[in-house]
């Protein structure tokens, strides 16, 4: 039974009210600001964006928990439409003022009915060190790790300043173009990028019952468009093979036009036989040298590294990132959360 003034809706956010979209995008402020109270608010713009957008490979389904006017509890379902159909990736939130109330659990339900309804046997979601109770719950509800990586942060301010420029003039003389580019990525080169994209799981292993995600030029176009309704930018650094004009690597830095301090860095990846000459490490240089110009604002830079990944690991520590928080994957088999759910029902 949910408390007096309190209700559960089922939202799609690509055609729901605004009013509700802005209660969803007031609750997840105030989970961040809990999380990372030391960052810039979220971009409230941006927010509304990414809840309007109508994914082509994805269904998004909210689940949300009201109290008066106020969205107290939240659940976040994405549902693939063409890859790895037979899992669904979750995200459940509650404020702190409304936590051990059973609300948490009334929000599994609603995501363990529709995941059989979607045919969806796994259920995979995240927590952060920043969070420890999201851990505690999934250890209690019965998922299993499947992957832990460190989030890292780089001080620009404290970096040395000739290291850059030192790492681009080892390069230059290769053979190899380095070029870069701002926005959406240009059509012909989508396919090259996808396979880029793609090769970065190479070597990486963890526990999870899916397939690593494959990007598509589809994919990738659904996201230059996001990006383009949602206040972000994106700066890439290509490598370019002179001799047979074939795209060999990227690195990718992104951040909101709002909150430019922050950059956060995504994909860096070099084609397997192009390895081994230092080719990361050129990429990732150019792209901050060019950042620190194009972004006057930016201060830190956050990324994700997995333990088996050395060769980042070792570029990211000689750059001078250090820990920031500790990222985990979790799974549960959907029968096994009803199961639960069914034992624990009080």
């Amino acid at each position: 039974m949910l408390n007096a003034n309190m209700y559960l809706e089922s939202v799609d956010t690509t055609t729901a009210p605004q009013t509700t979209l802005l209660a969803i995008a007031r609750h997840d402020q105030l989970i961040h600001a809990e999380r990372v109270p030391e960052d810039p608010p979220l971009n409230q713009l941006a927010q509304l964006a990414m809840l309007r957008y109508k994914k082509s490979n994805f269904e998004k389904r909210y689940f949300l928990l009201w109290h008066q006017n106020q969205v107290v509890a939240s659940a976040t379902m994405d549902v693939p439409l063409d890859q790895n159909r037979h899992w669904a990736s979750v995200y459940l939130s509650v404020l702190p003022a409304y936590r051990r109330r059973h609300l948490g659990k009334r929000l599994m339900a609603q995501i363990a009915a529709y995941a059989q309804q979607k045919g969806c046997d796994q259920l995979v979601t995240n927590a952060s060190s920043r969070l420890p109770v999201g851990e505690t719950v999934l250890r209690h509800v019965g998922a299993h790790l499947t992957k832990q990586q460190q989030f890292i942060q780089l001080d620009l301010s404290q970096m040395e300043p000739t290291l850059l420029t030192n790492w681009i003039q080892e390069c230059q003389n290769l053979d190899y173009h380095l070029w870069q580019h701002q926005g959406a990525y240009p059509i012909d080169r989508l396919a090259e990028i996808a396979y880029l994209r793609n090769i970065i799981n190479t070597g990486l292993t963890d526990e999870r019952a899916i397939h690593d995600w494959q990007a598509t030029s589809e994919s990738i176009q659904d996201e230059d468009d996001l990006l383009s309704k949602s206040e972000k930018q994106r700066l890439t650094t290509f490598l370019e093979h002179k001799s047979s004009r074939q795209l060999v690597g990227l690195t990718e830095l992104y951040w909101d036009t709002q909150r430019a301090s922050l950059l956060v860095q995504q994909a860096t990846s070099v084609r397997t036989e192009h390895r081994g000459h230092s080719l990361g490490r050129w990429m990732k240089a150019a792209n901050l040298q060019a950042i620190l110009t194009l972004n006057s604002e930016a201060q830190y830079v956050r990324a994700g590294n997995t333990p088996d990944n050395i060769g980042m690991l070792r570029i990211n520590q000689v750059l001078g990132f250090t820990s920031w928080m500790t990222h985990t994957d979790w799974q549960i088999d959907t029968s096994h959360l009803q199961t639960y759910l069914r034992l624990n029902d009080n």
